[in-house]
Protein backbone atom coordinates (compact mmCIF):
# COMPACT_ATOMS: atom_id res chain seq x y z
CA UNK A 1 0.00 0.00 0.00
CA UNK A 2 1.44 3.66 -0.79
CA UNK A 3 2.18 6.56 1.57
CA UNK A 4 -1.19 8.11 2.08
CA UNK A 5 -1.79 11.69 2.18
CA UNK A 6 -4.80 14.09 3.63
CA UNK A 7 -4.85 15.82 -0.41
CA UNK A 8 -2.98 14.47 -3.50
CA UNK A 9 -2.94 16.66 -6.79
CA UNK A 10 -1.71 17.47 -10.48
CA UNK A 11 -2.09 20.18 -12.12
CA UNK A 12 -0.52 23.81 -12.62
CA UNK A 13 2.90 24.63 -10.81
CA UNK A 14 4.60 27.63 -12.42
CA UNK A 15 7.58 30.42 -11.55
CA UNK A 16 6.37 33.78 -12.11
CA UNK A 17 8.22 36.81 -12.65
CA UNK A 18 6.51 39.76 -11.33
CA UNK A 19 7.18 43.45 -12.62
CA UNK A 20 5.75 45.77 -10.82
CA UNK A 21 5.34 48.96 -13.59
CA UNK A 22 5.37 52.57 -12.50
CA UNK A 23 2.14 54.22 -14.64
CA UNK A 24 -0.77 52.30 -15.63
CA UNK A 25 -0.70 49.02 -18.32
CA UNK A 26 -2.16 51.20 -21.21
CA UNK A 27 0.47 53.24 -21.23
CA UNK A 28 2.34 51.66 -23.74
CA UNK A 29 5.80 52.21 -21.57
CA UNK A 30 6.91 52.24 -17.89
CA UNK A 31 9.92 52.02 -15.54
CA UNK A 32 9.94 48.67 -13.74
CA UNK A 33 9.97 49.59 -9.78
CA UNK A 34 10.21 46.27 -8.44
CA UNK A 35 10.89 42.58 -9.83
CA UNK A 36 9.61 39.65 -7.80
CA UNK A 37 9.94 36.02 -8.51
CA UNK A 38 7.08 33.96 -6.91
CA UNK A 39 6.08 30.56 -6.94
CA UNK A 40 2.37 29.88 -8.12
CA UNK A 41 0.04 27.29 -9.95
CA UNK A 42 -3.52 26.57 -9.18
CA UNK A 43 -2.46 23.21 -7.92
CA UNK A 44 0.56 24.37 -6.01
CA UNK A 45 -0.80 27.38 -4.81
CA UNK A 46 -3.51 24.56 -3.48
CA UNK A 47 -1.16 21.82 -2.08
CA UNK A 48 0.95 24.26 -0.22
CA UNK A 49 -1.84 26.07 1.23
CA UNK A 50 -3.24 22.90 2.73
CA UNK A 51 0.21 22.05 3.80
CA UNK A 52 0.11 25.56 5.62
CA UNK A 53 -3.05 24.37 7.36
CA UNK A 54 -1.37 20.83 8.36
CA UNK A 55 -2.56 18.67 6.36
CA UNK A 56 -0.27 16.23 4.54
CA UNK A 57 0.31 16.91 0.59
CA UNK A 58 1.97 15.44 -2.26
CA UNK A 59 1.44 16.52 -5.74
CA UNK A 60 1.22 13.18 -7.96
CA UNK A 61 1.54 15.10 -11.37
CA UNK A 62 4.38 16.66 -13.73
CA UNK A 63 6.81 18.44 -12.39
CA UNK A 64 10.53 19.63 -14.24
CA UNK A 65 13.27 17.98 -13.21
CA UNK A 66 16.02 19.49 -10.59
CA UNK A 67 18.05 21.45 -12.31
CA UNK A 68 15.44 23.12 -14.76
CA UNK A 69 12.85 23.89 -11.90
CA UNK A 70 14.03 27.61 -11.52
CA UNK A 71 13.41 26.78 -7.30
CA UNK A 72 10.06 25.57 -7.73
CA UNK A 73 10.74 21.76 -6.09
CA UNK A 74 13.23 23.44 -3.06
CA UNK A 75 9.86 25.64 -2.34
CA UNK A 76 7.03 22.88 -2.64
CA UNK A 77 9.66 20.65 -0.43
CA UNK A 78 10.11 23.85 1.70
CA UNK A 79 6.40 24.29 2.11
CA UNK A 80 5.67 20.47 2.95
CA UNK A 81 4.78 19.19 -0.28
CA UNK A 82 5.93 15.87 -0.96
CA UNK A 83 7.22 15.71 -4.46
CA UNK A 84 8.30 12.09 -4.51
CA UNK A 85 5.56 10.87 -6.40
CA UNK A 86 5.74 13.66 -8.86
CA UNK A 87 6.40 12.39 -12.67
CA UNK A 88 9.82 14.16 -14.08
CA UNK A 89 10.78 14.31 -17.27
CA UNK A 90 14.15 15.61 -19.21
CA UNK A 91 13.60 18.59 -20.45
CA UNK A 92 10.37 19.60 -18.45
CA UNK A 93 9.99 23.01 -17.21
CA UNK A 94 7.92 24.53 -14.85
CA UNK A 95 5.06 27.03 -16.69
CA UNK A 96 6.73 30.36 -16.59
CA UNK A 97 4.66 33.38 -16.52
CA UNK A 98 5.82 37.46 -16.17
CA UNK A 99 2.88 39.37 -14.57
CA UNK A 100 3.25 43.06 -15.36
CA UNK A 101 1.90 44.69 -12.62
CA UNK A 102 0.61 48.40 -12.85
CA UNK A 103 0.14 51.26 -10.19
CA UNK A 104 -3.35 50.95 -9.24
CA UNK A 105 -2.83 46.55 -9.03
CA UNK A 106 -4.19 45.74 -12.76
CA UNK A 107 -2.19 43.54 -14.02
CA UNK A 108 -1.63 41.11 -17.43
CA UNK A 109 -0.23 38.04 -16.96
CA UNK A 110 1.62 36.29 -20.22
CA UNK A 111 2.55 32.72 -19.85
CA UNK A 112 4.23 29.52 -21.71
CA UNK A 113 2.98 26.35 -20.28
CA UNK A 114 4.39 24.60 -23.28
CA UNK A 115 5.87 21.94 -20.98
CA UNK A 116 4.31 18.46 -19.49
CA UNK A 117 1.45 19.47 -16.93
CA UNK A 118 -1.61 17.71 -15.34
CA UNK A 119 -1.80 14.15 -14.42
CA UNK A 120 -0.13 11.48 -16.21
CA UNK A 121 -2.53 8.73 -17.63
CA UNK A 122 -0.80 5.79 -15.82
CA UNK A 123 -0.74 7.86 -12.15
CA UNK A 124 -0.53 5.73 -9.04
CA UNK A 125 -4.16 5.14 -8.10
CA UNK A 126 -3.41 4.16 -4.79
CA UNK A 127 -2.10 7.57 -3.63
CA UNK A 128 -5.15 9.22 -4.95
CA UNK A 129 -7.42 6.13 -3.66
CA UNK A 130 -5.79 6.33 0.00
CA UNK A 131 -5.96 10.04 0.43
CA UNK A 132 -9.33 12.28 1.72
CA UNK A 133 -9.02 14.93 -1.23
CA UNK A 134 -7.94 14.86 -4.54
CA UNK A 135 -7.78 18.34 -6.18
CA UNK A 136 -7.45 19.20 -10.19
CA UNK A 137 -7.14 21.92 -12.43
CA UNK A 138 -7.84 21.45 -16.82
CA UNK A 139 -4.53 20.12 -17.34
CA UNK A 140 -3.70 16.38 -17.91
CA UNK A 141 -7.73 16.16 -18.55
CA UNK A 142 -7.02 12.24 -19.50
CA UNK A 143 -5.48 11.45 -16.31
CA UNK A 144 -7.12 13.52 -14.10
CA UNK A 145 -10.57 12.09 -15.32
CA UNK A 146 -9.09 8.80 -14.48
CA UNK A 147 -8.08 9.89 -11.13
CA UNK A 148 -11.59 11.20 -10.43
CA UNK A 149 -13.45 8.43 -11.08
CA UNK A 150 -11.15 5.76 -8.86
CA UNK A 151 -11.56 9.19 -6.11
CA UNK A 152 -14.89 9.07 -6.38
CA UNK A 153 -15.23 4.88 -6.02
CA UNK A 154 -13.33 4.68 -3.30
CA UNK A 155 -15.46 8.02 -1.25
CA UNK A 156 -12.49 10.74 -1.72
CA UNK A 157 -13.70 13.82 -2.22
CA UNK A 158 -12.72 15.57 -5.95
CA UNK A 159 -11.80 19.15 -6.07
CA UNK A 160 -11.93 20.52 -9.57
Amino acid sequence: MSQAFTVVGGGAAAVDQLLFVEGILGDGKGRILRHEVRFGGNIATALVAAARAGASCAFIGHLPEQGADMGLLDHLRSESVDVAHARTLPGTTPIRATVLVDQDGHRFIAYDDDTAIGLPQDVDLDLVRAARVLILDEYGLSGGVRAATAARAAGVAVVA
